[in-house]
């Protein structure tokens, strides 16, 4: 079985998500869901549900720079950033296992 397959089985969307605002840092909904490989309203959906669980918190920019709309920025909390930590490791270890 191949690293990607193993991963797919094995790491969630929204582990993907928190990964990717751990490596990343601060993270718009679009781009995250790029990132991610995930429709944006996707996306949205499982930002909501971690911000509930206290993982991520979610701003909203307004601004002509925005072209007058808005942007919600994703960054991950004390407990998001430890919860990537092990989301990582687990992503890490499953790599080692396809390689056997």
């Amino acid at each position: 079985m191949t690293d990607r397959k193993i991963e797919k089985l094995f790491i969630t969307s929204c582990d993907r998500i928190v990964i990717a605002l751990l490596q990343r840092g601060e993270c718009t909904n679009a781009a995250l869901a790029k990132i991610v490989g995930l429709h944006p309203v996707h996306v949205s959906r499982l930002l909501s549900w971690l911000e509930d669980y206290e993982l991520v918190e979610s701003k909203r920019l307004y601004g002509r720079h925005l072209g007058g709309g808005i942007r919600r920025v994703n960054k991950l909390t004390e407990s998001g950033c430890q919860m990537a930590v092990l989301a990582l490791k687990r992503r890490e270890v499953l790599a080692g296992q396809g390689k056997s």
